[in-house]
């Protein structure tokens, strides 16, 4: 068997790593030029389709509609991709509901029931449509409420939301669902202020009874 020397195994390692190190600048060369339709060249990520979309919304809904579901293509599990194409088939409170918004709102849920990314905006959609959405879909927002408001630091951004919903029934409604949770809240509160008392006193008797 012929024996390579060490100067020889060195030289066939560095090779090697040419031969790979040029093999991924390759690559991501290639990746590197593919483009998006009027975007900046970058590779084809979710959030990238994402972050275009949602700055077309407003100005060219058709374009963010084709850029949302290529999110999709890439990340079909994106609640925040399936609530944008609500949004874009009901662009307004005063816009009925459709069948196609319906579902893509349900699916926004189904995928991120409780994520925190998508929040503020589709709790305002929900209400601004909430007597067009349905049981299945009421009790769902409801109870995405009831979990935000169990992390204090997102309570403002309910609050903030319950004054940004237009449609009237929505608005007193979602203000209603969160003044019952502060209700409820101070009820809790008012007990464990209460048990703690007694229990204080419950061992201060103890005390002088010794």
């Amino acid at each position: 068997m012929t024996q390579t020397s060490p100067e020889g195994r060195a030289r066939v390692i560095g090779s090697s790593g040419l031969i790979i190190l040029g093999l991924l600048v390759a690559t991501l060369g290639a990746a590197a030029s593919i483009q998006l339709a009027g975007g900046p060249m970058m590779l084809p990520l979710s959030q990238t389709y994402d972050d275009l979309a949602e700055r077309a919304v407003a100005a060219d809904p058709a374009r963010a509609r084709v850029l949302t579901n290529k999110a999709l293509a890439v990340r079909p599990v994106a609640a925040e991709a399936w609530l944008r194409l609500a949004r874009l088939d009901s662009p307004a409170s005063s816009r009925p509901l459709g069948d196609a918004a319906r579902l893509a709102l349900g699916r926004s849920y189904a995928v991120g029931p409780y994520a925190s990314g998508v929040l503020e905006t589709r709790v305002q959609f929900a209400y601004d449509h909430w007597r067009e959405l349905g049981q299945d879909l009421q009790a769902q927002t409801i109870s995405e409420v009831r979990a935000a408001w169990s992390v204090p630091w997102q309570r403002g951004r309910l609050l903030a939301t319950a004054n940004r919903v237009t449609d009237s029934v929505g608005g007193l409604t979602l203000s209603s669902q969160l003044l019952s949770l502060k209700l409820a809240d101070d009820i809790d509160a008012g007990a464990n202020r209460a048990a703690h008392d007694s229990g204080g006193m419950a061992g201060g008797s103890g005390g002088h009874a010794r």
